[in-house]
């Protein structure tokens, strides 16, 4: 009977092929350590899967560059790093619980991510050359930024082009804009940009600058939901024209201008099931306002959907027309049980 050898030497062959491939897993997410001064060879040794922990200290600026599945740069644990980041050729790259010293990123920089970290200046993204480049912050804090000589109005500002007919893969969401500052939170100028799930908060215009919390300029296609925007001047900006946006499922309660969201020159935008509180406002008129008209463009809107919403007051003016207005409480109606105003669920940064 020589069968209990056979299986014995088998069940050897198959344990150290286990061996070789749990060795290989293993050799696949590495964790690799980091200074300021070496941070570029080690990201340069770095595979997907593998992880750098970056050493306290600032890293100035990184480029990056692209890896063919992700690689995440994180600060190690009681470690404070900052980093600036100017990615123009990077790729597969996740950058998690850093101080973050402003943030370019264009074509064809995809699949990028970064989480969880603070900026304390803006972040700048290019689409004009990208589609579905799946660029994401999440759960990020955007406090107290000034408006720079060379930058644009948004503490997140994602800028296109014109004719642009697919969406360029950017989304930002479980973020906090809070602590002041003269920039906008997030200005949107590009095709199909999603704005999911943030929080704004203490954004007042504090000298010339004029000051939103989500201005749109040059965008379409938007996706604006689950945002809560309170002790803001201003909520929703966009009266230079609007196509094709969703705005849906958001809180706005602003303390100084009438009109919680103002749409000009628009095409077929959903604006549906949001609380926009009543109240006093800038020159003794009602919060809560959806205002709906020309618009800088002086073209009248067309097509626009208002439905569900709680509404301080609906303005429609300079000829506008809807495509359609139904189930909204608006005003008088919108009160009692109906005029609380709380963060839609699942707000905000989740740290």
């Amino acid at each position: 009977m020589r069968r209990a050898p056979l299986l014995a030497a088998v069940a050897l062959v198959l344990a150290a092929a286990a061996a070789v491939f749990f060795a290989s897993q293993a050799e696949g997410k590495r964790q690799r350590h980091a200074t300021p001064g070496n941070l570029g060879s080690v990201f340069g040794d770095a595979h997907g899967g593998d992880t750098i922990l970056l050493a306290s200290g600032d890293y100035g600026t990184f480029a990056g560059g692209a890896k063919k599945s992700t690689v995440t740069i994180k600060a190690a644990p009681g470690a404070r790093a900052t980093i600036q980041l100017e990615l123009s050729k990077a790729a597969h790259l996740r950058f998690e619980g850093l101080t973050v010293a402003g943030a370019k990123l264009r074509a064809p920089t995809h699949d990028i991510t970064i989480a969880r970290s603070r900026f304390t200046a803006a972040a700048q993204i290019d689409a004009t050359q990208m589609v579905g480049a799946d660029i994401v912050l999440d759960r990020d804090i955007f406090s107290g930024i000034d408006v720079c000589s060379d930058c644009f109005e948004g503490r997140v500002t994602v800028h296109g082009r014109q004719g642009q007919r697919r969406p360029v893969g950017v989304t930002v969401q479980n973020s906090l804009f809070n602590g002041g500052g003269n920039s906008d939170g997030i200005q949107v100028g590009a095709y199909g940009v999603r704005v999911l799930h943030n929080e704004f908060t203490g954004i007042h215009m504090v000298d010339e600058v004029h000051t939103d919390a989500i201005q749109l300029y040059g965008q379409s296609h938007t996706v604006i939901r689950g945002n809560y925007i309170h002790n803001a001047a201003s909520g929703i900006m966009a009266p230079d024209g609007t196509s094709h946006e969703l705005i849906e499922e958001n809180v706005i309660r602003t303390d100084g201008r009438p009109s919680a969201i103002t749409i000009g020159s628009d095409d077929s935008s959903i604006v549906r099931r949001n609380t926009l509180p009543g109240g006093r406002c800038d020159y003794h008129q009602s919060c809560g306002i959806l205002t709906i008209d020309a618009g800088n463009e002086g073209v009248p809107s067309r097509g626009t959907v208002v439905e569900d919403n709680v509404l301080g007051g609906l303005t429609v003016g300079d000829g506008s027309q809807l495509g359609a207005k139904r189930g909204n409480l608006i005003g008088r109606a919108a009160r009692g049980r109906h005029h609380g105003v709380g963060a839609p669920a699942g707000v905000g940064p989740m740290r």
